[in-house]
């Protein structure tokens, strides 16, 4: 891809090697990859489970659309096949990437990478904020943050995910812009437990 990977951009900006980013543009990289998992998820005749996300392998083309790559971890799913445990275990594929997914929106809002069990108090790049955004990102950071808590089930679906950012796209929501004293998302960890002969019935 011509524009190289997100996490190129993220770095290069930290390096001054590469200009920054500004918030339309990574809004509209954080919806793209929004809906392709929604996709992935939902709507795909056999439900793929991405397992591997982070800013390294979202592609960015020529008008910054992303493009999703390095599916090596990938679990593909007959949606039609689940019994009560094989249904909890694809339960926790979805809720993996998730987390994942809010974890590559933190790191286009701070323009920096995000590493397992580090708090992130809000920090917005400085070359986003202050221009008028901050309302905005605010919004999806609140999305990012219901992403990545550690209680599994509270976590929201992808199509959840694509639902709230389109409201906030559309202007349905009602956007403050003060940042100053918002409570710090820490970024957990996250393990799935696969059962023993479970795993193998979807590689």
């Amino acid at each position: 891809m011509c524009n190289g990977t997100l996490r190129d951009w993220l770095l290069g900006h930290q390096d001054r090697d590469m200009k920054c980013l500004d918030w339309p543009v990574r809004f509209k990289i954080a919806v793209g990859l929004a809906r392709g998992l929604a996709w992935l998820h939902h709507c795909c005749s056999v439900q793929i489970f991405h397992l591997d996300l982070t800013s390294g392998c979202v592609l960015l083309d020529q008008g910054f659309e992303p493009k999703l790559s390095n599916f090596g971890r990938a679990m593909f799913v007959n949606p039609n096949d689940h019994d009560h445990r094989s249904g909890n275990l694809v339960l926790g594929f979805a809720k993996k990437d998730v987390h994942s997914f809010g974890v590559v929106v933190l790191e286009l809002i701070g323009g920096r990478e995000v590493s397992d069990g580090e708090s992130f108090g809000g920090q917005i790049d400085e070359c986003v904020a202050g221009k008028g955004c901050d309302g905005e990102i605010v919004q999806v950071m609140r999305v990012a943050k219901d992403c990545v808590q550690p209680m599994v089930d509270k976590r929201p679906t992808m199509l959840q995910v694509v639902q709230r950012l389109t409201q906030i796209e559309q202007g349905c929501c009602g956007c403050g812009t003060d940042v100053q004293g918002y409570e710090p998302v820490v970024v957990p960890s996250v393990v799935i437990e696969m059962g023993q002969g479970i795993g193998s019935k979807y590689r």
